[in-house]
This record gives C-alpha cells, structure tokens and sequence, in this order.
C-alpha cells in the first residue's frame, strides 16, 4: 500500500528524535471500528464481518470524524469488513477522501460461526452475532491472540 510520504501527516518532536520531522517519513494512524454489538433493528444478515456499526458505534465513527477532519491526512485504507469500512466512511467524508478498500487488511482470520450463515429472525441472529463475538473473546482471553 505506497503512500507517498511528501503528502503524508507528519509529527515534529524536538524531545523525542523517533520522532523528528525526517525526509521521507510517515505517521500512520490504525483506528479499529466503532462499536458493532448490533441490536435486534440492526442486525443484518451474513457473517460476524457483514454486521454493521451499531447506533452506539455511528455515533462514535462520527466523533473521530469531528476530530480528524482537521488533520491533513492523505489517504484512508479499510479493511473490507463492513463495521471498519463504515468506520472509515464518517473519517472520509469529513476530509473529502474516498476510502481505499484492501482485502488484506485484516486484523485476524476468525472462522465463521455457521448459525450466521442461515436464516435467523432478527432476534435470534442478533443474540447468535453476540454469542458468537462473546465465545471469540472467552477463546482469545484463553489462549492469549485473537485468531
């Protein structure tokens, strides 16, 4: 993913020379998603990854937007997971930018949870959607990584 350093935010620091304006050099920013515990009106059919951002986690994308929308940023790259790219929507719009969809930029590889990929009346699906993320976390806390 080139990202041309000459367009790129970038931090002066006289304390710290890691990081001093140097040519060449570039600040990245990784922002993970807003919140996607989706409610029973939210839920959406398709996998963990098809859910979108809750109304709690628009409001939060929204936020970071207000916060960034001054920062000169040059680009926007999101996973194509729907609660980043959605995430990363609210930043592009406040700056004007499109959002680059990458679909290697993943945070980690979850199995998909076969409940999702059926048919569930919305009540169910949404209680499958926080099962689901609830058993992932327990497994993660476990074994200590995510995937």
């Amino acid at each position: 993913m080139p990202v041309k350093p000459e367009l790129s935010l970038l931090i002066v620091s006289e304390t710290d020379p890691f990081l001093s304006l140097e040519s060449g050099s570039t600040e990245i920013y990784l922002i993970r998603h807003g919140d996607a515990l989706p409610g029973t009106d939210e839920v959406a059919d398709g996998s963990y990854d098809d859910q979108p951002l809750s109304e709690l986690g628009r409001r939060q994308s929204l936020a970071l937007a207000g916060r960034m929308k001054e920062m000169p940023i040059a680009a926007i790259y999101s996973s194509p997971i729907k609660r980043a790219w959605q995430t990363a929507s609210f930043v592009g719009d406040a700056l004007g930018l499109e959002v680059h969809v990458n679909e290697d930029l993943r945070e980690v590889g979850l199995q998909p949870d076969p409940r999702l990929l059926v048919h569930l009346e919305s009540e169910e699906r949404a209680a499958a959607v926080r099962t689901y993320l609830h058993n992932v976390e327990l497994a993660a806390l476990q074994v200590g990584i995510w995937s």
